[in-house]
């Protein structure tokens, strides 16, 4: 488990990073965006690396959902095009993200947002396995909850917490709510860390400056538990046939 809660936490941070910085950098003075266009094709490459080592913890779940090379199934090429696409805006930005306009910038974070969206789909099939744990209201409430706190963590991670961090602390609880009983019966003991989480989402925007940020971050490590947690209960579950 604490294989996967480091490569979700990771890849919560540096998916969220590479959608949100490009947006602040809109209005970034030019030390800023040169730093990254240093930064975004490094960050890019782990984040990648990070995904394929997710998916080799993972295979059986992978495989049953199709996500693997060469890319046959529907989600397999919506995570390469997406995957793709994202890598060019990175490559873009490194070359020539100096002289972007504003919305250069934008653009750039849009591509960023449509890989975090994609791979919070993709991380909520390899959290549910091979059947769908609740049924696709579940998979589709859990991917919502997962994008949300991937913003949450690149919002943390580049500057001022502002909105995404609440954000997070609603659409979380919605995966958990919709897990069938079974699923929510096994983790009840760790529902104090989702609550956790959740708390100190919720509340990092009002804290003071100096606690706002570890807060939001604390926040997203303790998601990122549960996350793992679950995942690997959904995994016992299905190999004794309960779901």
């Amino acid at each position: 488990m604490i294989v996967t809660f480091a490569l979700v936490a990771a890849q919560l941070f540096l998916l969220g990073t590479n959608a949100v910085q490009p947006f602040r950098l809109a209005a970034a003075e030019d030390r800023e965006r040169r730093l990254w266009t240093l930064l975004v094709l490094p960050l890019l490459l782990g984040s990648l690396v990070l995904a394929i080592f997710h998916l080799d913890v993972a295979t059986d779940a992978a495989l049953a959902w199709g996500i693997a090379w060469p890319p046959r199934s529907r989600m397999a090429r919506l995570l390469l095009v997406a995957g793709a696409a994202a890598g060019l805006g990175a490559l873009l930005t490194a070359l020539g993200g100096r002289k972007f306009e504003p919305a250069a910038w934008r653009f750039a974070g849009g591509l960023g947002l449509a890989l975090a969206a994609v791979a919070a789909l993709a991380g909520e099939l390899l959290r549910v396995g091979g059947a769908p744990a609740g049924g696709i209201v579940a998979i589709a409430l859990g991917a919502a909850g997962r994008f949300a706190l991937t913003l949450a963590a690149g919002e943390c991670a580049t500057g001022r917490v502002r909105w995404l961090a609440p954000l997070a602390a609603l659409a979380l609880p919605l995966g958990a709510l919709a897990a069938p009983l079974m699923l929510r019966n096994a983790l009840r003991p760790d529902l104090l860390t989702l609550g956790a989480a959740v708390v100190l989402l919720a509340v990092a925007r009002f804290l003071p400056g100096a606690l706002s940020r570890p807060a939001a971050a604390g926040g997203v490590l303790l998601a990122a538990l549960y996350l793992s947690q679950s995942a690997r209960i959904t995994a016992m579950l299905e190999l004794q046939g309960i779901r």
